[in-house]
């Protein structure tokens, strides 16, 4: 069922080449009756792709909060960041801090194939989703000279209210506290 909930393309694929060979029955039979069900297919794909963009998956739900988080760290504002934390995670959003006090992001991207595992057997529902990040930052302090990072990345989350929010992370060079 995730092909229909999970993005248009499926549908819009399918109706396409239902339509094209709707039209190919109609160009050799010339059958005003095909042009109904070439009308009808494509009302049906239209409320398909109308009702996959009503249905927000977790996955989709995932993939918008490291968005989000990315994009709240382009920003720099604390706050903004702190909203996509857990609130249980508390020493991440101890290092949430001071990582801000250390550095100015300019630019933070998801990059590369997202993969997302959950584990609906805890309390409240968790999920792990790997990732090539790529971070473009300045050292306030001027110490670390370099400015890209790129990395694999694995986000811990978890279910509140409805919302999946971060509450940790591990690179290949650090886990988060």
């Amino acid at each position: 069922m995730t092909w229909f909930t999970e993005g248009p393309w499926t549908i819009v694929i399918v109706a396409v080449l239902v339509e094209v060979v709707l039209g190919i029955a109609l160009w050799r039979s010339g059958r005003g009756a095909i042009l109904a069900a070439m009308g009808a297919v494509l009302a049906i794909a239209a409320v398909l792709v109308v009702v996959e963009r009503l249905i927000v998956t977790d996955r989709e739900q995932i993939a918008a909060t490291l968005d989000g988080a990315a994009a709240s760290l382009e920003t720099n504002e604390l706050d903004a960041v702190l909203r996509f934390v857990s609130p249980n995670a508390h020493a991440l959003r101890a290092d949430v801090r001071s990582v801000l006090s250390q550095f100015t992001f300019q630019e933070v991207r998801v990059a590369g194939e997202l993969e997302i595992q959950f584990n609906r057997l805890v309390a409240p529902p968790a999920a792990s989703a790997r990732f090539i990040g790529r971070i473009n930052i300045r050292d306030r302090r001027g110490q670390i000279p370099y400015e890209n990072y790129v990395d694999r990345f694995t986000v811990l989350l978890e279910q509140h209210g409805g919302e999946w929010l971060i509450s940790g992370y591990e690179t290949r060079a650090r886990r988060s506290p």
